[in-house]
């Protein structure tokens, strides 16, 4: 059984491409809005939550406080941020992202994924913590 990905992207070309990167490793799901991705996080664990950073708003302080309120919700998760803009990517500072990865570089995204899981679940393993990423 394929791992979730829930890709929240509100540009059909940005996600086709993110499909079709990980369409043969991932069942993935997609929502357009933050409203529309909490209510799938309610309804599924996912292995790994990819947004846009720029999906609602193109006001960074509004798009920090709708990614801080989505990663409330993701149980765990990887949780990779993606931005066109470069100069975001290098200074923008969230607290609970585990990646924030350029659109340019978006064919990485397998990779981070499967590196920041296995580190996770080298650390909840170590600490004895139960986590949805650990599977025994």
């Amino acid at each position: 059984m394929k791992d979730s990905v829930l890709i929240l992207e509100d540009n059909p070309i940005d996600l086709g491409i993110v499909l079709h990167i990980l369409k043969d490793d991932y069942e993935c799901d997609t929502a357009r809005t933050y409203r529309d991705a909490i209510k799938l996080i309610k309804e599924k664990h996912y292995s790994a939550i990819i947004v846009d950073f720029y999906l609602e708003s193109s006001v960074d302080s509004e798009v920090l406080k709708s990614i801080e309120q989505l990663r409330t919700h993701t149980n765990g998760s990887v949780f990779i941020v993606c931005s066109g803009n470069e100069d975001i990517v290098e200074s923008t500072e969230i607290s609970n992202i585990d990646a924030f990865i350029c659109k340019k570089r978006i064919a990485i995204i397998p990779d981070r994924l499967k590196q920041i899981s296995r580190s996770k679940k080298e650390v909840y393993e170590k600490f004895n913590i139960f986590s949805t990423l650990v599977t025994k």
